[in-house]
């Protein structure tokens, strides 16, 4: 994580976030801070992902488009961690640089020798098939939340 963004970063924005989610702060867990700030609940009754982005790092449109393409996967059959609305009724929240979004939890169970390391492949690559042809149809509602081309992309230009 970018020192200055950490900088930026205090107890009282996942405080807010906390609320607006139905949380006590003390519910929440860090899971990883990379390129933002993830954080899983110790509540299983309200079994949220709340993820808090910089705003130097993600523009409002870009996570719009993300969310959308996030419900169009599901309403399409494909399992994701579907977006969650604050308390607010917002999927996405704006607070002090940052922005704040929840998403279910995602189904499974820990890894088992039950399943073959070649089954977990197989179902990952119909999931994938799956995106890739929904993908091809996919039409943004707007030409604002349009994601980055990937090919335009530096970091994976430079892999």
């Amino acid at each position: 994580m970018n020192p200055t963004i950490e900088a930026f970063f205090t107890d009282k924005i996942v405080v807010e976030a906390a609320k607006r989610y139905g949380f006590m702060p003390e519910e929440l867990i860090l899971l990883g801070k990379n390129q933002n700030f993830t954080y899983g609940s110790k509540n299983e009754a309200c079994n949220l992902i709340i993820r808090i982005i910089h705003e130097s790092h993600r523009t409002l449109e870009l996570i719009h488009g993300e969310l959308e393409w996030i419900q169009y996967l599901a309403k399409n059959g494909v399992p994701v961690s579907y977006p969650v609305k604050s308390s607010n009724g917002e999927l996405i929240e704006k607070m002090n640089g940052f922005f704040v979004v929840a998403f279910h939890k995602g189904l499974g169970a820990s890894w088992s020798d039950k399943i073959s390391q070649n089954e977990e492949f197989n179902k990952l690559g119909e999931i994938a098939g799956r995106m890739h042809v929904l993908a091809k149809k996919y039409v943004p509602s707007t030409a604002e939340i349009t994601r980055y081309d990937w090919k335009k992309i530096v970091i994976l230009k430079n892999s």
